[in-house]
């Protein structure tokens, strides 16, 4: 049975990267001012991140679990530190990585929401029985069949130099999320979906929808298919006159990049880039040598993630681009 819910004060927050098993975490400590001798029962802490102090555009990141140090057990004085780790599942890192951008100075806030239940008690002195005019504090509880809920929230911070140096490099999270590679190619044509009435658009979505086959052939271990597939990708945006402006796609594309404030040399220097990704994925097409067709090259693993990489980043560039324009 639970009787009202009960504030309490977080007054200190600690933070620090810790690894349990293969798995990064993130470590917390709280220090929580309950008001009296008490027993702290199944508490609960809840993430999210946040683009700045004040809490604005919170994400969920997940519950956490509850750390080894903190157990259901007495405590004498009227303060608890309880011990929380947040499992960084990509996912996570992917959402806190996607929240310090937009923060601007790289910094990262995190709402702590502090839940579970409480039992305050009463310490008698009592004489006690094995040492005469001595006495022992015996614990009473004040009402046991009533628990309080537990409730605090607090936002703390960690710093942009604190999450690079500290967690990234000691985690090793520092070798995945320096760079957003944007895979998710299904969003990319769900959100440019509404703007098919023009063709470059229309070309970007198809794109967008064949690389997202490509990843999956990636997933499956099969390298050379994801590249010959990403090429294919590649291809719509390299090949072919856009017929309602009368350019070729190339033009079009070099036309984006400069509507967006860059130079003309930026234009033609990604449509470079284009050309000569696209020659590397080709080596996947069988080509004729004195009459035999030769498969020319056998991509690994590694070739495969290269080329998805390269051609999602331009066409997730390009899309947003494009999303700007509307």
């Amino acid at each position: 049975m639970f009787g009202e819910t009960r504030l309490v004060a977080i007054e200190k927050v600690e933070t620090r990267p810790a690894a349990r098993f293969a798995d990064p975490y993130i470590s917390f400590r709280l220090s929580v001012e309950v008001g009296g001798p008490h027993i702290v029962i199944y508490p609960s802490l809840t993430v999210e991140v946040c683009v700045n102090q004040s809490g604005e555009g919170a994400r969920g990141l997940g519950v956490c679990i509850l750390g080894h140090e903190t157990r259901p057990e007495f405590q004498g004085l009227s303060k608890s530190d309880l011990d929380f780790l947040l499992p960084l599942t990509p996912n996570v890192v992917r959402r806190i990585e996607e929240a310090r951008t937009k923060e601007g100075k790289g910094n990262i806030h995190l709402r702590l929401i502090l839940s579970g239940s409480v039992l305050l008690v009463d310490l008698q002195a009592r004489p006690d029985p094995l040492k005469p005019k001595a006495q022992i504090l015996v614990l009473e509880m004040r009402q046991p069949q009533v628990a309080q809920r537990l409730n605090a929230t607090v936002v703390t911070r960690i710093s942009s130099s604190d999450w690079v140096t500290e967690y990234q490099s000691r985690l090793g999270l520092g070798k995945f999320v320096l760079l957003e590679v944007p895979l998710d190619m299904e969003d990319v044509a769900a959100r440019l979906e509404g703007m098919k009435d023009r063709e470059l658009t229309g070309r970007v979505v198809d794109a967008a929808r064949m690389l997202e086959q490509a990843n999956h052939l990636l997933r499956e271990g099969r390298w050379r298919d994801s590249v010959r597939q990403a090429r294919d990708a590649l291809e719509i945006l390299e090949k072919g006159k856009l017929e309602k402006d009368g350019i070729s796609v190339t033009q079009g594309v070099k036309d984006i990049i400069e509507r967006a404030g860059l130079p003309e040399a930026a234009g033609n220097d990604l449509v470079q880039v284009i050309g000569r990704l696209y020659s590397f994925a080709s080596a996947t097409h069988p080509v004729t040598k004195k009459e035999q067709t030769v498969d020319l090259a056998v991509f690994d693993r590694e070739d495969a993630v290269f080329v998805l990489t390269c051609i999602a980043s331009i066409i997730s560039m390009i899309a947003k681009k494009l999303e700007r324009e509307t």
